[in-house]
């Protein structure tokens, strides 16, 4: 059976939250084009302390705006996506990151494809920077090496990988997504959920199709300190996976890493960048600087166990 043209499409927005002006995302939805009857539906779970004002200054520019918020219980982005989809009222589901801003053809893109399939698929779109933002070394190299989502999606040569998923950028229908039986819900932060249910996915006989012109854009910068902080999440929560995934993640650090080691590492690679323009130098900088806040994560998660859930109140 498929998506007919006239069905329901509802986009769900897990705010993990990133620090960045959540406006331009807004007002993005508020101007979908050939997008059908949809609604966008913002999750979060009360740590993004701006968000009421700014969804207040959104319905003042954009009255008829199909977007609406909710608080849910849980922590992470799985419950947050979990919690989306019970929300909702669609037959497509479309899941798209709290800090990518959604060109006016971004939904009629993820509903094209499931208007033309007869079987059900999954539809995986890329999250680029803007033009402008590019213009900084490191970020072409994530977005270009594919060290920002484990697949590289550089603008205009997406080199797919078959079994890439990431929730940042996709659309299921909603029969398949109750078959799979959503995210994980185990993860604080947004690390490993999306993974695990992609595996799922394939697990079920889904397969993945890249989706170019179903493209965000990040309109804020991404930088190296930034990027570290994100690693330490991924090590931290690495540590939940247990061994069965031990090599998921950066495995030049699977297992339990010498920290040490990767110190020194660090410091020589950075010795070894300061003052020189080469791109291989800084490149092997950035890699170890990652690789060390990885290990940092994952050996401080196995000391002192990550809260899972919020504190009870009183």
């Amino acid at each position: 059976m498929t998506v007919e043209p006239a069905c329901l499409a509802s986009v769900i927005v897990a705010v993990n939250p990133h620090e960045y002006d959540f406006s331009v995302v807004l007002d993005g939805w508020a101007g979908q084009a050939a997008a059908g009857r949809y609604e966008v539906i913002v999750v979060h779970d009360g740590r993004r302390r701006e968000l009421d004002a700014e969804f207040a200054a959104h319905r003042l520019r954009h009255p008829e705006s199909p977007v609406r918020c909710i608080l849910a219980r849980g922590i992470g982005r799985g419950a947050l996506n979990n919690a989306g989809v019970v929300a909702s009222r669609g037959d497509l589901l479309v899941f798209s990151a709290d800090d990518s801003r959604a060109p006016a053809g971004f939904l009629a893109a993820h509903r094209a494809f499931h208007d033309a399939i007869e079987r059900p698929g999954v539809g995986v779109g890329p999250i680029w920077f803007l033009r402008a933002l590019r213009s900084d070394r490191f970020r072409r190299w994530l977005e270009d090496s594919g060290e920002n989502y484990g697949c590289a999606l550089a603008q205009g040569a997406v080199a797919w990988q078959p079994g890439f998923f990431f929730v940042g950028n996709a659309s299921l229908r909603r029969s398949t997504f109750d078959e799979v039986g959503g995210f994980d819900e185990r993860f604080p932060f947004d690390m490993h959920e999306d993974h695990l249910f992609g595996q799922a996915l394939l697990a079920a006989g889904l397969r993945f199709t890249p989706l170019p012109r179903a493209y965000g854009l990040h309109d804020h910068p991404v930088d190296f300190e930034e990027r570290k902080e994100a690693m330490r999440r991924l090590g931290a929560t690495s540590a939940m996976l247990g061994l069965d995934h031990e090599t998921f993640g950066r495995v030049r650090v699977a297992g339990l890493p010498d920290l040490e080691a990767l110190r020194r590492r660090d410091l020589a690679a950075n010795a070894a960048a300061s003052g020189t323009r080469s791109l291989a130098a800084w490149r092997r900088r950035w890699v170890a600087g990652l690789d060390l806040a990885y290990a940092e994560g994952k050996l401080g998660a196995e000391s002192r166990p990550i809260l899972t859930r919020p504190p009870s109140a009183g």
